[in-house]
């Protein structure tokens, strides 16, 4: 009897080890950060965002609402065509408090089926909305072979925005101020504001001595005492 109480009290916590491992909410020890996006693809801003990252040579991550695919679906295009990550983000932006385990994974594998037409392929990356991650849900998306993608640093650019309290200015004043090493950064690109914010914010950041990764970059860093971080096996100097 004493064996089976320990054998069970050694799965929970090897099960509870497991769902607590597939949430990411930061990268390693070195100055690389990630850039997120939540709630796009929107048309005249996800576009423009885009066109920085270009210019400034960073690939970034995108959490994308599935309803909001079928409207932008060339951007989804180029977004996998310039080499940035796309993850799911469901398909009506619903809270995992608030809806059944069915219509959850119904919204998971619509996004993911709308990404892979677009895209050609689909990063197993999940944003959950508002944040809300209930125990249940976070079982299911790692039997559904998904990563949850959390964040350290919160660009407050959505929220504040409606309520007239978050300039471009301080927008870029806050997420420079927080952003540590192996920073993941929050961000939504139907946010005006973050338009106008991201070249100071990356001018800022690249002054700092930071360098930009999408999530599984990030998590794929291998640093060493000598101040190195390791991609895709090419060493490079931070």
């Amino acid at each position: 009897m004493r064996r089976y109480v320990l054998a069970l009290i050694l799965v929970s916590i090897l099960l509870a080890f497991y769902s607590e491992a597939a949430v990411i909410r930061r990268g390693g020890a070195s100055k690389l950060i990630s850039l997120t996006f939540d709630d796009g693809p929107t048309f005249g801003v996800t576009d423009k965002i885009l066109n920085i990252l270009k210019r400034e040579k960073i690939k970034a991550t995108f959490f994308v609402i599935g309803r909001k695919i079928e409207k932008n679906n060339l951007i989804i295009k180029r977004m996998a065509d310039e080499g940035h990550e796309i993850g799911n983000h469901t398909y009506y932006h619903s809270r995992l408090t608030e809806i059944n385990d069915k219509k959850f994974l119904a919204e998971l594998r619509r996004t993911s089926d709308l990404i892979i037409s677009h895209a050609n392929e689909v990063d197993n990356l999940f944003r959950p909305p508002h944040g809300h991650l209930p125990a249940k849900k976070q079982k299911l998306i790692a039997k559904e072979k998904y990563r949850t993608v959390l964040w350290t640093v919160s660009a407050d650019d959505y929220l504040r925005q409606k309520k007239g309290m978050r300039t471009a200015d301080s927008i870029a004043n806050r997420v420079v101020a927080q952003t540590r090493r192996g920073s993941i950064i929050l961000m939504h690109d139907n946010s005006r504001e973050i338009v106008a914010a991201l070249p100071q914010m990356i001018k800022r950041l690249k002054a700092k001595g930071y360098k930009f990764a999408t999530v599984s970059e990030l998590m794929r860093v291998k640093t060493s005492r000598a101040g190195c971080y390791q991609v895709n096996a090419k060493t490079k100097k931070i």
